[in-house]
């Protein structure tokens, strides 16, 4: 069996090409929170119509330390964990035989903190 891995950032020429087939698995990590709200819906459909068997998503649900010329923060979407699980399972609906995973990382008084969940479990 050969493995395939398709590496795909719109903002990397190297790795520019939108894809042209279906993975089993696509992993987004880091990514989705750099992009404004009310692209994130077809950003993340896309994510699903290019995915056979597993999403998996990872998104911090803070603002970045890093900030542009203007100072707006390089996370424009900072939104809670409920927010991002609604938004994936809504568009999830339409891709009933996609599993999909979400990495959440917080704040939190200990530090940051990572917590997953799943259309397959409530919480893992």
């Amino acid at each position: 069996n050969s493995i395939n891995i398709y590496l795909y950032d719109p903002c990397y020429q190297k790795f520019s090409s939108f894809p042209k087939k279906k993975s089993d698995i696509t992993i987004s990590t880091d990514v989705l929170e750099h992009i404004p709200e009310e692209d994130l819906h077809i950003i993340v459909k896309e994510l699903f119509m290019l995915t056979n068997k597993v999403l998996f998503i990872s998104v911090p649900t803070y603002l970045s330390n890093e900030y542009f010329i203007n100072k707006l923060n390089s996370h424009p979407t900072v939104q809670n964990q409920k927010w991002w699980s609604e938004k994936i399972k809504n568009i999830h609906k339409s891709f009933d035989s996609v599993d999909w995973y979400l990495v959440y990382r917080f704040n939190s008084k200990t530090g940051r903190q990572n917590r997953i969940i799943s259309n397959t479990q409530a919480n893992i």
